[in-house]
């Protein structure tokens, strides 16, 4: 991965998330080796490929709320539902979702003020997932 020239952008949700989730468990690697420089540029990286999907400024994809479902899909699931390997009709939801969240919660340890800021998003994503009650 690139991380440094912007090449890793994708505008599909499952391409997209697992390499959020790589980057992420780079930063996780490199926080227990005590590599302080690889988690500033992962850091940098998680910051730049996850906002836009989380606050709606993706001009290329993002995610909607669905009013029918009641879940979250893609604007390119919304209209195509082969689109983003069927995310619109919530096929592999637990992969897409959950690489995102992944990422979202290891910025968030590493950046807790950026968490605070993102966490409505989060939860947002979360809904379709069984969890506690939170």
């Amino acid at each position: 991965m690139a991380f440094e020239n912007g090449s890793c952008f994708y505008n599909l949700a499952f391409n997209q998330s697992k390499l959020i989730a790589r980057a992420a468990r780079l930063a996780l690697i490199a926080e227990e080796v005590n590599y302080l420089d690889a988690i500033l540029i992962v850091k940098k990286y998680l910051k730049e490929t996850i906002e836009h999907w989380l606050d709606g400024t993706f001009n290329g994809n993002g995610f909607l709320y669905d009013k029918k479902w009641g879940g979250i899909i893609t604007k390119q699931g919304s209209a195509d539902t082969h689109a983003n390997f069927g995310f619109g009709v919530y096929n592999d939801h637990h992969y897409h979702l959950g690489y995102f969240l992944y990422g979202i919660v290891v910025l968030a340890k590493i950046d807790p003020i950026w968490g605070a800021k993102y966490k409505p998003q989060a939860y947002s994503l979360m809904g379709p997932c069984p969890l506690l009650d939170v």
